[in-house]
C-alpha cells in the first residue's frame, strides 16, 4: 500500500459522515470534468462515468430516511436522475448531458463544503 493511499484511507476512517460526503462530492465533481473532457476529445469516459455512478449510489445508500424523510425522498430522486442521464451520457458520448450534472454536482458540493463549516464551528 502506497503511503498516499494509507492517508486516505486513514482520512475516511476517522473523518466524521459530513466531510465523508463532501470528500465524495469531491471525487464526484472531479470524475465528471474528466468524463466531460475526454468526451469532448472524443476519447472513452467509461471509467469516470462508472465511478460518478458509483459515488451516487454511495450518496444514495448514504440518506438518512428518518432524520429527514423528505429531504431523503427528494434526494433519492435526484441522485437516481444524475445516475440515468450519466448512463445516457455515456451511450450517446454526450459531454453536454455529463456537464448537467456536473453543474447539479458542484451545486451539491459546495453546500456540503457549508455543512461542513458550519458543523466545525
Amino acid at each position: 500500500m502506497t503511503a498516499i493511499r494509507a492517508y486516505r484511507d486513514r482520512s475516511l476512517s476517522t473523518a466524521p459522515p459530513e466531510k465523508i460526503v463532501l470528500m465524495l462530492f469531491e471525487a464526484l465533481v472531479r470524475r465528471l470534468e474528466q468524463a466531460a473532457a475526454k468526451l469532448e476529445r472524443s476519447e472513452s469516459a467509461v471509467e469516470d462515468l462508472y465511478v460518478s455512478r458509483e459515488i451516487f449510489a454511495e450518496l444514495r445508500s448514504a440518506l438518512d430516511r428518518n432524520a429527514a424523510p423528505e429531504l431523503a425522498t427528494r434526494l433519492d430522486r435526484l441522485y437516481g436522475w444524475c445516475m440515468v442521464e450519466l448512463s445516457g451520457a455515456g451511450m450517446a458520448r454526450d459531454a453536454a448531458r455529463v456537464l448537467d450534472v456536473h453543474r447539479l454536482a458542484v451545486t451539491l458540493r459546495d453546500s456540503w463544503q457549508k455543512v461542513v463549516a458550519v458543523v466545525a464551528s
